[in-house]
Parts: C-alpha cells; sequence; structure tokens
C-alpha cells in the first residue's frame, strides 16, 4: 500500500499549485516521510506504527492542492477517501487523519504518533541520520 501511497501523493504533490510552494511542496513531504523512518527505527516503533506513520507523513499536506488556510482538513479528505479506496481498516484512518490533525499550527499532539509525526515535520533532514 505504501508504494501507491507514494506514487499516488508525488502525483498530487507535482501536479498542482503546491509545487510552487516553497515549504509545503513534494520535497519537503519526502523529507517528512524520511524524518518519520528515522525517529521510528531510533525508537524501535514496530512495524504497524511505522507504517501508519509514513502514510500520515505522505498525506499531511496533500490539502494544499486544494486550500492553503485549513488544509489539514482537506488533508485527512484526501487521506480518508484514497485509504478507503484501498480498503484500509476505519481504526487505521482514523489514526493517520489524528496525526495529520496534530500538525495544525500550534501543534497539538494528542499520543506518541501524533508527536513523532509533529517532530519529524521540523528535524532538519541533514541531521535526521544522525539519529540512529
Amino acid at each position: 500500500m505504501i508504494k501507491r501511497i507514494e506514487k499516488y501523493c508525488t502525483e498530487l504533490l507535482s501536479n498542482t499549485e503546491i509545487k510552487k510552494l516553497p515549504f509545503h511542496n513534494l520535497e519537503h513531504t519526502k523529507e517528512v516521510v524520511q524524518n518519520v523512518k528515522y525517529l521510528c527505527a531510533a525508537m524501535d516503533i514496530n512495524f504497524v506504527e511505522t507504517e501508519l506513520l509514513i502514510v500520515a507523513a505522505w498525506f499531511h499536506d496533500t490539502g494544499f492542492s486544494k486550500v492553503y488556510n485549513g488544509h489539514e482538513a482537506e488533508s485527512k479528505l484526501i487521506a480518508t477517501t484514497f485509504l478507503k479506496e484501498q480498503n484500509a481498516d476505519k481504526s487505521f484512518i482514523d489514526e493517520v487523519c489524528n496525526c495529520i490533525d496534530a500538525t495544525r499550527m500550534p501543534q497539538s499532539p494528542t499520543d506518541r504518533l501524533s508527536e513523532i509525526l509533529c517532530d519529524a515535520r521540523y528535524i532538519p533532514y541533514k541531521y535526521a541520520s544522525f539519529l540512529l
């Protein structure tokens, strides 16, 4: 499923106005995904939770393809629609959306997974690999 999500989000983030944004663009999303992987490895996060966080990372800024203000709500809608089409469990979708929602400023993580995604957004990519 991750490969399909990566392809879908890459196309969405490459074929919209997002590619013109200086920060919330495909490169930023790729860095967040990689940072999630580094954090999960460093923190010994299990496979299921790591996959959930990778999915949330891919979708977290896709809402910029529709709106600027309030893009998190749109990102959750895009993620929900795609994940339902992939027959993802409702609980998985809800957890992905919770992580995305936590990235809204000011950040409001409610659990360990949403904290990890919030942190992954702000670790300078060149330093994240030093976590291992």
